[in-house]
């Protein structure tokens, strides 16, 4: 949706044709109300009332200067509805083609995959970890039995409940 620069249509993996990027030098009243067009066509392809006014309190050109003093790249993420109706995320990267200029760079990704990726790749490694967590209890039980039945003639072994690591009631002083 960002224009102004001489980057081509190319299609995103939700279907819609958008451009990649956009330059905003902003200096004249009609580049102000061309960026606010086209920032106002992406605030009606987001979901809810709510992550309309974050995007649009994102994308504010004070706000992306005011980043842009402290980092080179400022970045906004957002779901955005696709031409065939779906919601995928998307993210709007802003920064200075010219600073001295004060020329703004921004470009649209979709990082959809990415996410998703990135979200499977946790759910792995929660899974491995409450895995571990199983595996080293069962070997822990193990280490205990094998020590008791280290430490203990055989006669006691009988009496040893595996189950709750203790002797029998009437054994215990």
């Amino acid at each position: 949706m960002f224009s102004g620069a001489s980057h081509p249509d190319v299609s995103d993996a939700g279907g819609d044709h958008l451009h990649t990027g956009g330059q905003y030098a902003l200096d004249s009243q009609a580049e102000q109300d061309q960026y606010e067009g086209e920032l106002q066509c992406l605030a009606d392809r987001v979901e809810t009332p709510e992550e309309k006014k974050r995007l649009s309190e994102a994308m504010e050109l004070s706000n992306i200067r005011e980043h842009l003093k402290s980092q080179d790249v400022y970045i906004v993420e957002v779901p955005l509805r696709s031409k065939n109706g779906k919601y995928r995320q998307k993210q709007i990267r802003c920064m200075y083609l010219n600073q001295q200029t004060g020329t703004l760079l921004l470009m649209l990704s979709d990082v959809e995959d990415i996410v998703k990726e990135e979200k499977e790749k946790q759910d792995s490694l929660q899974i491995e970890q409450e895995t571990s967590k199983i595996v080293t209890g069962e070997e822990l039980r193990r280490f205990f039995d094998r020590n008791y039945d280290m430490n203990h003639p055989i006669e006691e072994k009988e009496e040893w409940d595996k189950e709750t690591r203790q002797l029998p009631e009437q054994d215990q002083r």
